[in-house]
Formats: C-alpha cells, structure tokens, sequence
C-alpha cells in the first residue's frame, strides 16, 4: 500500500499486494451496523482504496461487487501499471489520497497513515472526513506503541545499517545484519526473546514488507489515543477495531473500570499496554454520524464449526449453543460455503462474532457451484508476476501451479475451485 513514501522505490523493490479480509465491505458494513451504525449495502456501494498499489485488495472485491463502484488512488503509476485486469466498475488514478474527490461509503487506508509525513498524515484523516458519506466506514491501519518501541530498535539498527545504499543493495545488507545478531546476540534474556520475534516476523515476510516497513524514511507510530485525537480534529470518530477479538467484550470493560474508569479510549490504551499491541486497524466514522440500535434483521451467517453430536465443535473445543443459533448453524453449514439468513439477530450471535466462531454478513456470498472464476482471478494466475489472489471471502489465496492450471481451465477443476470459493 503506498501514498507518499517514494513511489520509485516501489519499481525497485515492489509491495505486494493482497487482499485483506477485514478491509472487505461486507466486513466494514457488518461491523458498523453491529455498533449502531447504519452502514451504506455494499451491493451498490462506492469503494476508495487510498494507496490501492497493484490491485491485490481491490480488483477482487470489485469483481465479486460488480454493481459497486470502486476508485484506487496511488502515487507510483508504476504500481497501478502492474494490475493484470481492470474491471469495468473500477477506475485506478496516479494521484495522492490526500487530494482525491468524490463521496465514498467505504474509505480503505490500509498501510499508508503511518509511514507518510506528519503533514501529510492530518491531511489524509482530513480527506477522508471531505469523502465519506453520512453513514459511511473508514478503515486505517497504522502502527501502535507501546508494542512498536521494540520493533523500532531494530528498525533503528537496520536504516543505520543500510543509509545510503540502493533499494536492492539495502535489503541485502539487512538480512546479512539479522543473521549477525543473531548469531552474535545473547542466547537467553529479553533481548534475545525480542530479536527471536523480529526475525520469525520478517522470516514469513517477504523482500517488500522488509524495505517499505523497515528501511524506508517515514514510519511513525502513536500511541491510540493520538491517532483518537488525530481523527477527531479532522472530524472523525473511533468506532471499533477492525478485527472483532482485537475489540474489549464487556467484561473486560467491567474488570478494566477501578484501573481506568469507564472512557472507552482509556481501555483502548490499557489494552494496548497489556498485550504489547504494535498494529491497529480502526473503523471509523464522521463525528455526525447517526447512531442507533443494532438492526435484528438482514443477517447472515457463516460458521466453520463442525457439529459433534448436540454440540459444535472448534478446534477441539465444544461450544454450547441454545437451540435457536444451532439451528442458523445447521443452514450455514448445509450451504457452506455461501453464508445463510437467519430470523433475528440476537446477543447469542453477537457473542459468538466477537469470540471468532461465525461470521455475521449483510448479504449471502452467492456462491453457486454452477458458476466459474472471475477474469479477476483468472487474469491473476495468467500473470506469473503475482502470488496471490482473493476469493469470494476476500481471503489471500496462494497461486500454485495447480491453482493456476485449475484458473486457466475453470470446467475440469469445479471441485477445488468451488472448496476454495471461487466459484459465482
């Protein structure tokens, strides 16, 4: 994802780019409706990825959204340049998030806030308040102290390491001082416990996330409340993280009352300090927004759980459940992998969200196994410069060769394809 951090340093060591479940509409849409919002459907809906780089997060929505309207902004044209196939309700601009017009129901900035100037960082907040609907969701992404204090040491380490090296040179000469620590580190101690982390960290990361998340000039990271404030100058209020368990249930709002009383960024904040949380993705809203009661009505319902005689079960652990959610469970089940309606939301199924254990939608997925990949997906596996690619979940799939030959003869591979979800 890119904004202002040196778009020709994207041509020598490219970002990649992936879909992002928790940036999808029908994610944003599910979580402001839960806390009272209510969110533009997503069926018709305008969509800006700021800092949108080769598509990865955005063209796949877009194909499994064809009746909503979708704008990428990014200042590295060479990026941009790399999406294999434009759908027709999508319009990628060379352009800075930070000057975009229009109005948007969903606004994604997802890895830009954070490593763009300060200037330009009250700017980019401010956009998105001038392009957000009433009603409309913002999802931003920037690092979070207290838990990047320790990643920035070694951030420091690197960058001084590698200061005026080339963009390929610099990657090299930063694994070659990972390997150094490590071998010349204490073999026991906090120290040691930090650069462990930091190493299996970028170990499953690739050359890109490396320079643009360690090397380059800008990566700022706050602590909750000064991004809450950031937001809130420029018109915006926090309304929840993005992930659901990132979120306090109400009680560990209760148990976190005679430490920090009731204001909800100061459980924010202790949260932060006890899990040593180095990365947020927030929702957020226009300061006007409307709120009310959670709708009961319009949801579906996804679940993994598998059921074991009068219980369900994940990962080997039963789940009770009342005899009204086990019976929106067995429809979910009996069509998964499509999502299913049920009659009325209630706290059962709100809980249930928020531990992980099924997935609220505002709409069924669509998937039917009489229906073929998108020319999103198959345009992707045609290009060998791309690794990845984002089914009907908006879930990163891992573009192997068998997925590839599957994509590029969709009729005599419906099987996998459609356990995949790939299938319309």
């Amino acid at each position: 994802m890119i904004e202002r951090r040196g778009a020709a340093a994207y041509e020598a060591v490219p970002y990649t780019s992936l879909p992002y479940p928790r940036t999808h509409p029908d994610h944003l849409c599910s979580m402001a409706r839960l806390a009272g919002i209510a969110a533009p459907a997503v069926e018709g809906a305008a969509v800006l990825e700021i800092g949108c780089g080769s598509g990865g997060n955005l063209l796949p929505m877009a194909a499994h959204l064809p009746h909503a309207r979708f704008v990428g902004v990014d200042l590295a044209a060479a990026e941009l340049a790399r999406a294999p196939f434009v759908p027709s309700n999508v319009e990628l601009r060379a352009t800075s998030g930070t000057t975009v017009e229009g109005r948007f129901d969903y606004v994604i900035a997802h890895g830009v806030w954070s490593w763009i100037p300060e200037d330009d960082r009250r700017a980019l907040l401010a956009a998105i308040r001038r392009v957000l609907t009433p009603t409309g969701v913002a999802f931003v992404s920037y690092n979070v102290l207290p838990g990047w204090h320790l990643r920035g040491a070694f951030r420091a380490m690197l960058r001084a390491h590698t200061a005026g090296r080339g963009a390929g040179e610099a990657v090299s000469a930063a694994k070659e001082l990972l390997a150094y620590l490590d071998r010349s580190a204490p073999r026991t101690g906090a120290y040691r416990a930090a650069l462990d982390e930091e190493r299996a960290r970028l170990a499953a990361a690739d050359d890109g996330y490396l320079f643009h998340e360690l090397l380059e000039e800008h990566n700022h990271p706050v602590s909750v409340e000064t991004f809450v404030a950031e937001a809130g100058a420029a018109g915006l209020s926090f309304l929840c993280e993005a992930d659901p368990l990132a979120n306090p249930t109400a009680g560990t709002r209760r148990a976190l009352l005679p430490l920090v009383g009731d204001d909800p960024i100061a459980v924010e904040r202790a949260l932060d300090w006890a899990r040593g949380r180095s990365f947020r993705c927030s929702l957020l809203v226009r300061e006007d927004a409307p709120r009310g009661p959670r709708p009961g009505e319009g949801w579906f319902v996804e679940t993994r759980l598998e059921r074991v005689g009068d219980s369900f079960r994940a990962d080997d652990v039963d789940v009770q459940v009342s005899p009204r959610v086990a019976a929106d469970l067995e429809r979910a089940t009996a069509v998964h992998p499509d999502a299913a309606p049920i009659g009325a939301l209630d706290d059962e199924h709100v809980a249930l969200h928020e531990a992980g254990l099924l997935v609220l939608r505002p709409r069924a997925l669509g998937l039917s196994a009489e229906g073929a990949p998108t020319a999103v997906a198959r345009a992707f596996a045609a290009t060998t410069e791309l690794a990845w690619v984002g089914n009907r979940r908006h879930e990163p799939i891992a573009l192997d060769p068998a997925l590839r030959a599957a994509l590029a003869a969709p009729e005599t591979a419906r099987p996998l394809l459609h356990a995949l979800a790939f299938l319309g």
